[in-house]
């Protein structure tokens, strides 16, 4: 995969702790600058439950938009074949785990 945008962007992998997700809810909830994606529609109600923003997205319903910044709710563990085909090739050399180590961590939300 390929960017067709020049800017820089990051990926930031975050712990599955209650407090942590009360944390993140509480600096997106109200900003316009950070979108909520889901795999599919029936994935919404697990995240609203997390996250209350109007700006919760299933990918299909995302397509054409554009934000600063985008959470991604279950992508790795609620679909693994999938996100496994989308990452094939991907480098983890390459990829700023931050706090991270011993390979790529992830959390379900």
């Amino acid at each position: 995969m390929n960017s067709a945008s020049e800017d820089g962007g990051e990926i930031v992998f975050i712990r599955d702790a209650e407090k942590t997700k009360r944390e993140l809810n509480g600096k997106i909830r109200r900003s316009a600058k950070f979108a909520v994606l889901v795999m599919r529609d029936e994935d919404k109600p697990v995240a609203r439950k997390i996250f209350d923003t109007p700006l919760l997205f299933s990918v299909q319903e995302a397509k054409g938009l554009e934000y600063e910044n985008v959470i991604l709710v279950n992508y790795i563990s609620g679909e693994r074949a999938a996100f496994e085909e989308i990452t094939k090739g991907v480098d983890l050399a390459g990829i700023d785990l931050g706090e991270a180590s011993g390979g790529l961590e992830y959390c379900t939300l």
